[in-house]
């Protein structure tokens, strides 16, 4: 799997989209980057490094890319929502007739993996966050030193904050953010689940096929 970024900015292709690789071992490839700018020919040159299977898939990821990110951002416009970036990851599945494809992967488009301004704010001059970029300004304003929390040299030190208890109401701030964002995305409102695991559950066993039974406990 490998995850790339797009911004609503710039022409969204490889040849200027800083792309961050979640560098693991690839079999014997020992192959790797630190996020930088990266150029198309770097990804075509170390297919293997990027996850890839062929040029082809090179073409076809820029292709999802940029649909992705128009798709979203046309459906949030909409909403009077700025899509401002997000981060898609692609990965390969094999398809009802054995044949391996290039997909999205995991969630696509969420607050979670994108910054979303809302749209009458930002035309009068101010950014309201609705993604949780807005939680984690407030993490780094919450900690008297922020530098722990972006500096990759200091993640011991970032460990010991894991025991710490954040403020209730930041948490349910982002709560609120979400909530507040999926209802505009439905066009009504959240009914919050009493038990969304067996739901989730429910819904990938029924409909899904893809848990068995006696497995529900995993």
């Amino acid at each position: 799997m490998s995850e790339f970024f797009s911004w609503g900015y710039v022409t969204v292709t490889t040849d200027d989209v800083t792309c961050k690789k979640n560098m693991r071992d690839n079999h014997a490839n020992t192959y790797t980057l630190k996020p930088k700018q990266i150029t198309r020919k770097n990804i075509t040159d170390n297919l293997a490094a990027f996850n890839f299977r062929s040029l082809d898939d090179v073409a076809e990821y820029e292709k999802m890319l940029k649909k992705g990110f128009e798709t979203i951002s046309e459906a949030l416009a909409a909403m009077d929502q700025v899509f401002v970036d997000t981060k898609f990851e692609f990965g390969y599945v094999v398809d009802s007739e054995g044949k391996e494809k290039l997909i999205y992967m995991d969630e696509v488009g969420t607050p979670d993996s994108s910054r979303i301004w809302d749209g009458p704010s930002y035309r009068n001059g101010t950014v309201v966050e609705n993604s949780k970029e807005g939680f984690r300004q407030q993490l780094l304003k919450h900690f008297p030193d922020a530098d722990v929390f972006t500096n990759k040299n200091r993640m011991e030190e970032r460990k010991k904050y894991a025991t710490e208890l954040l403020p209730q109401q930041m948490l349910m701030d982002v709560s609120k953010t979400y909530l507040d964002i999926a209802a505009k995305i439905t066009g009504a409102p959240i009914v919050q689940s009493e038990d969304p695991r067996g739901e989730i559950i429910a819904v990938l066993k029924s409909k899904y096929n893809l848990i068995k039974d006696g497995s529900e406990g995993l």
